[in-house]
């Protein structure tokens, strides 16, 4: 059946058509006009930025201070600002909106600071501090190994300004590129500041060994720091005959003397305590250990007394000659005697344990230490001997005269002798560190006080020398004759002599220190040297 069949003709159907469009039309204009009607809006504002780029869900849209279109909902904003140095202003942020709703946001901007800031920064102020930010924030970062160097090359061009920026470089750097010119400049900063005893002393305790020691404003400096004044503060007489020996247990002085007899003192007041008698010559030898005292004597015997009561406890035997020197280790007295030999003797009952040989002339001092004896022999030879195996270890040899006097610490000897010197020996490997001598001039005792070394001489001196330096540092008028024997004791020292006399000496702040903190000052050290001496070098 055909549209005509029921009536419809071609023009009915135009009509009906146009009717359809007519209505879609209409829809289409309805949802325009509603989208339209919904359609939001926005605008970015900003008193301070008036730059910047917009976006919106990740797209650009344009700039700041525009307005933008956008449907209703949910839209992610950011808004960047980026500047020539590498930082940029930054705003972020999630807003929601209704159907046809128009918003105006003021923008409150954050400023990013990015690595290429930080790094065009540092190269800009050339600061260390600012590559050493730049390195802390990016350790790992594109520019890194080059800040790294730049920042080491700050700080070493910075350190040659003063002291403190070149100890600034080498706590940086240790083991830097240019440490070692950095330590060079650091010494020679010190050095330069070395015009008055102020300076020379920072100087010298920063650099004891440093490349400018020998300068003479730096000795003359060394001189006078070292300088303390050296004072009799007892003289003790009661002696018939020169004194040989002497040592000194607790608060006790004991001297033997070439009238046979040993005498003992208060070392604190110089006070007599006691006279011991009993050897039928010369006592050349004291040594004295707890509650007992050793004596040697040229009658060949060597006798153990208590120290409290005077009482003899033993009479030893046994040496054919002099006894020129005991000493006491342990329960142990070790004898040295110009027969030739060492003897080890038992302290308890002055039984003989042992005779070491291989002197080839009489044996004139001994020392232990730490488990070693150590023997000196009149042709000046020095012998190294194990106690446990009685074994000779070594001879050093050097010295052309009797050795005299003996003192050892750890594994340093020194040895004085007759030959007009002083050796200073690492005894274990024999090597030779350093001689001291003095013309015409006979070492007799050498001792230890701190750091400076004591020797007692022929002509009655006592010499004070800089251990460390070998630096003669005092000449001290002592005594009337041969300085036999100096002990130490605490904060002084004791010395006596073929005078007769033993003198204990107070060691004391003198007008040498006086001046010299006066040096420190305002003084200068291009004048001489102002240190006071008892007696002239």
């Amino acid at each position: 059946m055909g549209l005509e069949s029921i009536g419809v003709g071609f023009s009915d159907y135009y009509s009906i058509a146009a009717v359809i469009i007519v209505l879609i039309g209409a829809r289409i204009i309805y949802r325009e006009v509603k989208n339209i009607l919904s359609v939001c809006s926005v605008k970015f504002l900003s008193d301070k930025i008036k730059d910047a780029d917009v976006y919106i869900d990740n797209k650009l849209v344009g700039k700041i201070h525009s307005k933008f279109n956008l449907s209703p909902g949910t839209h992610f904003f950011k808004v960047i600002k980026t500047l020539d140095d590498g930082s940029f202003y930054n705003y972020e942020d999630r807003v929601t909106f209704q159907k046809g709703e128009s918003k105006e946001i003021n923008v409150e901007f954050s400023k990013v600071l990015t690595e290429k800031y930080y790094w065009e920064r540092a190269n800009k102020t050339e600061e260390p501090d600012d590559y050493a930010e730049y390195l802390n924030r990016y350790p790992h970062g594109t520019f890194a190994d080059k800040a790294k160097s730049m920042q080491e090359e700050m700080y070493f061009n910075q350190s040659k300004e003063g002291v403190a920026e070149c100890e600034k470089y080498l706590i940086k750097y240790p083991h830097g590129k240019y440490s070692e010119e950095v330590k060079e400049t650091m010494e020679e900063l010190y050095f330069a500041n070395c015009t008055s005893l102020s300076g020379c002393k920072e100087y010298i305790e920063k650099y004891p060994d440093g490349k400018h020691s020998n300068d003479p404003e730096v000795k003359k400096a060394k001189t006078i720091l070292t300088s303390v004044d050296y004072r009799v503060s007892k003289t003790m007489t009661g002696h018939s005959g020169s004194i040989f020996s002497m040592t000194t247990n607790g608060f006790r002085i004991i001297s033997g003397s070439d009238d046979k007899s040993i005498r003992l003192w208060d070392i604190r007041t110089g006070a007599f305590l006691d006279l011991i008698v009993g050897h039928t010559d010369c006592v050349t030898s004291i040594a004295s250990s707890g509650d007992k005292i050793v004596s040697g004597s040229d009658d060949r015997s060597i006798r153990i007394w208590h120290i409290k009561t005077g009482e003899l406890l033993h009479s030893i035997q046994g040496h054919t000659d002099w006894i020129n020197s005991v000493e006491i280790f342990d329960d142990m007295i070790i004898s040295g005697s110009g027969d030739k030999t060492i003897k080890i003797w038992s302290l308890q009952n002055g039984e003989l344990l042992h005779t070491l040989e291989g002197h080839k002339e009489g044996v004139s001092t001994v020392i232990v230490n730490n488990g070693i004896i150590i023997s000196g022999e009149w042709n000046g030879d020095i012998k190294i001997w194990d106690l446990k195996t009685h074994k000779e270890i070594n001879t050093l040899q050097g010295h052309k005269d009797n050795i005299s006097s003996l003192y050892a610490k750890n594994s340093t000897l020194i040895s004085g002798s007759w030959d007009d010197t002083v050796r200073i020996w690492d005894f274990k490997s024999g090597k030779l560190l350093r001689k001291m001598h003095i013309d015409a001039v006979r070492i007799y005792a050498v001792n230890m006080i701190g750091d400076k070394l004591i020797c007692g001489s022929w002509d009655g001196t006592i010499r004070i020398w800089d251990f460390k330096s070998g630096e003669l540092l005092k000449n001290i008028a002592a005594h009337s004759g041969t300085v036999s024997s100096v002990c130490v004791s605490e904060d002084k020292f004791v010395s006596a002599s073929y005078d007769k006399t033993i003198k204990i000496w107070a060691i004391e702040k003198g007008p040498a220190e006086s001046d010299a903190a006066a040096l420190g000052k305002t003084g200068s050290l291009s004048k001489t040297s102002r240190v006071q001496y008892n007696a002239a070098y």
